[in-house]
This record gives C-alpha cells, structure tokens and sequence, in this order.
C-alpha cells in the first residue's frame, strides 16, 4: 500500500529513514573497516569484503522498501532475464540525477554482484559514507587540473594509474563496476558549454570504462549499457523521493564487450582510443534517440490523462 502523504513530507521521511539506516549500517560495518588494514592482501580479504558487500546489500534493500511504499512513480522496466551474481560486469550508464544512484539499486540489487561506482578522491572525506567507499575498494579518480599539471608534469598519468590499481582489486570477487561516462549530472547549460550533439545527454568520455577493461577487461562476463529516462524534464533527486516524478523508465541492455577492447592501453594506444570512443559514441547515439521516444511518449500519455480528468469534471 502506497502512502497518500503530501510531497514534502514523501521527500523528508525517506531522508530521515535512510539517514536512520545508514548511520546503522555503518556501525556494523564499522569493525569491519578498522580490521580492512590488517586483513589486505590476506587470504581473509574476501571474506571480509563479503561480509561489508551483504550488510551494505540490506540497506539498498531498506531504502528501496521505504521507496515503494512513499513513491506513487510508475516503473517501466525491460531488465535481461539472465543477469547473475556470479559474474562480472562493466555497468555504463547515463547520469541525469542522483536519483540515478537509488534506481540503479532498486531495480539491480540482487540480480547482479553489488555495484562499485567510480568515485572522485575528495569523496573520501565524507562521513560515514568515505570510509566505506575505501573499505568495500570503490575505484577511485584522483583528478588533476591543467594547470597543476602544467606546473608538476611528473604527475602526468598518475590519476589514471591510481583508478587502475582500484580496478584491479576486482579480479578476486564477482563485481559489477559502474561507470557514468558522462562524468557529471546532465544540464542543458553543461550541454550547451560542451556543444554536444545529443538532445538529452553529455559527451560520454570513455576513459573511466576503458580503464576498467584494462585493468580486469578479461573478467567481465558482458557489459550492461543501461538507459534511464525521467518522465520530469531535467529531474531532480528531490523530486524523485518525494514522488513528484510520475514515470520512471529504465531499459537494461546486456551487450558483448569486443575481444579488441580488452587489456589495451587507453593512455598510449591512440588506435584503441579512437575505437572505443567510437564505440561508446555509438551507444550514446542510440541512448539519446531513445530518451527522446520515451519524452514524447510520456508527454502524450499525460496530455491525453488531463483531458480525460477534465471531461470527467
């Protein structure tokens, strides 16, 4: 049963709920992650690493509950049927919001090994969410500015090693690597600025993917190119949880990965980078022509419900 509560009140019970739950989540993770140092690179590693995979699995589980019972969103889901925990996957998806996040586990939690999200080094600081970021080994993007390059040239490369490393700590367990190519939440003026050619995305940099087949590449079983598509034109998380956004559309596709693209070298293979960002072009070129379809079909199916509601008053 969905609650008929106003859409303030939808938006503030779930952040009070998964505040609740994260704060409990962490302090069962929290020896956990004081042991992780004492534990790397021993035979107890994994286990410790499934031990924080399944606790953190229980609170995606607990927020998705608290959303179906607040949310009055309509799902439109077309999900593979033989998706498995077993396997490893490179998970690519658009980013229009962070709502995206708590989609993403909502509707794939469970049905393939828990997602690690690329995440930037200054994320580390967080509270609460930092340390665990660190102990379940989220990769991690150290990024460095033009101009600090500029003036330490010797650091040149470094990011990109650094997410390799974390990569690399994949190999042991079934994992599924996610990656928004976009790098940043969709906004038209970020679309204008980058001049991009798409109507409902950003240019997708591919280097972030590319380093995780490079890294691991021969451990994924296939890759999940994922579309997700907002009925509320440029919608917000906060809409989402307070259940303003009428439909959520959400198309999982699982696609071959190219023998050609594993273990080569996205930073000094210049054939290799041209192809794959050819290749993740592609698959934005068809993502955005489908965003589009759903825009178009959500704006006359709700056109055509308010002159239904109009006759019938």
């Amino acid at each position: 049963m969905i609650l008929a509560l106003p859409a303030f009140l939808k938006g503030s019970l779930f952040v009070l709920f998964c505040s609740l739950n994260t704060v409990l989540c962490f302090s069962i993770l929290l020896p956990a992650i004081c042991l992780k140092p004492l534990t790397d690179r021993t035979p107890l590693a994994p286990y410790l690493g499934l031990f924080l995979t399944v606790c953190v699995s229980y609170w995606a589980d607990g927020n998705s509950r608290v959303l179906e019972k607040l949310l009055q969103t309509e799902w439109d889901l077309q999900i593979p049927e033989d998706l498995a925990e077993k396997h490893w996957y490179l998970l690519i998806s658009n980013h229009q919001s962070w709502a995206d996040i708590f989609i993403l586990f909502k509707v794939l939690n469970r049905k393939i090994p828990f997602p690690k999200y690329f995440v930037k080094d200054k994320l580390l600081w967080l509270p609460v969410l930092g340390p665990v970021f660190w102990a379940m080994d989220f990769p991690i993007m150290k990024r460095y500015s033009k101009s600090y390059l500029e003036k330490h040239p010797e650091q040149r490369g470094k990011d990109l090693e650094t997410t390799r490393r974390s990569c690399e700590k994949f190999k042991y367990i079934p994992t599924t690597v996610i990656n928004f190519p976009e790098g940043t939440r969709y906004r038209p003026a970020k679309a204008k600025a980058q001049n991009s050619p798409y109507h409902h995305l950003l240019l997708p940099r591919a280097g972030g993917a590319a380093l995780a087949l490079y890294s691991m590449g021969e451990y994924f079983t296939a890759a999940l190119n994922v579309t997700i598509a907002y009925s509320t034109e440029h919608a917000t998380c906060w809409q989402f949880i307070s259940g303003q956004i009428k439909r959520i559309t959400v198309r999982v596709e699982l696609i071959p990965i190219p023998g050609e693209f594993i273990q080569r070298d996205y930073r000094t293979d210049q054939q290799f980078r041209e192809n794959f960002q050819a290749w993740i072009n592609q698959k934005w070129k068809a993502k955005d022509r489908l965003i589009e379809d759903f825009a178009s079909r959500d704006a006359e199916a709700f056109a055509q419900e308010e002159k239904r509601q109009i006759v019938t008053q």
